[in-house]
């Protein structure tokens, strides 16, 4: 019932829509191969062909930031102590990554840039200021146009260790409820919620 044409084009306009840049490399590089074997305005190839490139760009720093970001998961795992070694190395990270915060199409890029914030500032054992990042991090997914639940109750996760390190054992409880609320029952989340 679909012509591949078709189906790239809806790919690649699906990634641009949830700001997924591994979706827009694949439909416009898809449309760039079916158009190297047809007829077609040279303007489209272009489009496409950048598209492609800043996709890929994309999907790059995008990787870069995620294996920052377990980098700083690796050292807060071994202890629960002020790690003064490791936040230099989250503030290094981080400091490389900031002008990209913004400019990058690309929802995994902007949690895991999150998420490493929220670490910078618990391993240098700041509660408050690491509750603040996340509540922020919610506003930010919830104002995207379509819903995040995954990643908002991921970050809810995050609200709970917080708000236990704070004594502020309500709000925690909210929290979780939310997290077990947006999250599929049988997935880490949903453990870890429960």
């Amino acid at each position: 019932r679909h012509n591949a044409d078709d189906i790239a084009r809806e790919v690649q306009r699906i990634g641009e829509k949830y700001d997924n840049p591994v979706l827009v490399y694949f439909g416009a590089d898809a449309l760039c191969d079916l158009a190297a074997g047809a007829i077609v305005n040279e303007k489209d190839f272009s489009r496409w062909r950048d598209q492609c490139r800043e996709a890929k760009q994309h999907m790059d720093i995008e990787q870069v930031m995620r294996a920052y970001y377990h980098e700083t998961q690796m050292a807060y795992l071994h202890s629960r102590e002020a790690r003064p070694k490791a936040s230099g190395v989250i503030d290094q990270r981080l400091a490389e990554m900031e002008g990209y915060f913004g400019r990058v199409a690309s929802n995994n890029f902007e949690l895991h840039y999150l998420l490493a914030r929220i670490q910078q500032h618990l391993s240098q054992l700041q509660y408050e200021a690491a509750l603040q990042t996340v509540e922020t991090s919610i506003r930010h997914f919830n104002n995207k146009p379509y819903p995040l639940n995954s990643i908002i109750s991921a970050l809810q996760l995050q609200k709970v260790a917080c708000c236990i390190m704070l004594r502020r054992f309500d709000e925690g409880r909210d929290a979780a409820e939310k997290a077990l609320s947006d999250t599929p029952e049988d997935t880490p989340n949903w453990y870890q919620a429960l």
